[in-house]
């Protein structure tokens, strides 16, 4: 008798959790959320050396991809900073 093992795998978060710096509260941000326009905003108040570390790994990615890596890097309480800025 054969048995046949099925490994379940991670699919990607759909969405992003942060902390909001004011409340304190836990926030999650779907894919839609995070637009290019809202990323080039966002981008003056990032870290320039993870940023561009980053951009450096992901380009081309989506904006969604790109701040999900960056919340990953600096944590959801220094995201959520950026977030709400």
């Amino acid at each position: 008798m054969t048995v046949i093992k099925i490994l379940e795998t991670e699919t990607p978060a759909t969405q992003i959790e942060v902390i909001n710096p004011r409340s304190g509260a836990t926030v999650r941000i779907r894919p839609e959320e995070v637009s290019q326009d809202r990323l080039d905003a966002l981008a003056q108040f990032m870290d320039d050396a993870i940023r561009e570390e980053l951009h450096m790994e992901l380009a081309p990615c989506s904006p969604y991809e790109f701040f999900r890596a960056y919340v990953e890097k600096v944590g959801e309480e220094e995201a959520g900073k950026i977030w709400f800025s």
